[in-house]
């Protein structure tokens, strides 16, 4: 692992370098993007499992924080959907840059499937992974809200005087959640590339994987019944690694 920082001087983003431990026929290499908030702590070492495991599949990988996010510059509250669209790009080129590496594929998990399909138009990807998608931004924006009120308390209640919006101790600014909502799900695939839908739940499939076959493109899916969930926390407080979801990932992408 080679911790390192990139992009612009006085804003910069950081990321973490896996490099391959074997040689593959083509030159490749994968960009982790991550989620939001909380879920971006709670998927952190299962991100370092997954990067691990692409680079001894021979991938050159890439896992960065958005700005306002883990160790880039900047707070959680100046976090904005199209900043984190721009990151991924300078990520992506960092990557190239670095490696050499002339295909890449793109791996997001829930608000980084927004990040991660923003980088399709983008010559050099090839694949891109989209674990737990959503149909658009708004279900985003909506799932996050009701997260929020499940305790019965109004959303007022978790806005403070700079109107900025507490979610599990990350403040969220308005203009995030303006951005979510606009944000569309599908992605405009080319051709020559293909989308991987990795799902938990069958009933998540329909509206992602309609939007997904309206755009181009060849799609697969996979619903993986994983024994552990990422996204909770045991008795003990320690965070789960779904093993089965990561490794189908990297079947996937390892041909």
């Amino acid at each position: 692992m080679e911790p390192l920082f990139f992009g612009a001087a006085e804003r910069p983003l950081y990321g973490v370098y896996h490099a391959p431990q074997r040689m593959r026929a083509a030159n490749a290499g994968v960009l982790l993007c991550y989620p939001a908030g909380q879920e971006y702590i709670r998927i952190h070492r299962a991100y370092r499992w997954l990067a691990d495991q692409l680079s001894a599949a021979g991938f050159h990988v890439l896992r960065f924080d958005y700005t306002g996010q883990g160790d880039s510059a900047g707070s959680f509250d100046e976090a904005r959907l199209l900043q984190w669209a721009r990151d991924a790009q300078c990520a992506l080129d960092e990557l190239r840059a670095l490696t050499g590496a002339t295909d890449i594929d793109v791996v997001g998990l829930r608000i980084g499937t927004l990040v991660a399909t923003s980088l399709t138009h983008h010559a050099s990807v090839r694949r891109v992974v989209l674990w737990e998608p959503r149909a658009s931004g708004a279900e985003f924006a909506q799932e996050l809200t009701a997260s929020l009120l499940s305790d019965g308390s109004s959303l007022s209640s978790h806005v403070d005087e700079l109107g900025l919006v507490d979610l599990f101790g990350f403040a969220y600014h308005p203009q995030f959640f303006d951005e979510l909502r606009a944000a569309p799900m599908p992605p405009a695939l080319r051709p020559s590339q293909s989308a991987l839908l990795v799902l938990a739940e069958p009933r998540d499939l329909t509206a992602a994987e309609s939007a997904l076959a309206a755009h181009g493109g060849r799609t697969s899916v996979r619903i993986v019944d994983s024994p552990t969930d990422w996204n909770s926390i045991d008795d003990m407080g320690g965070l789960f690694l779904p093993v089965p979801t990561l490794r189908s990932i990297v079947e996937w992408l390892d041909v």
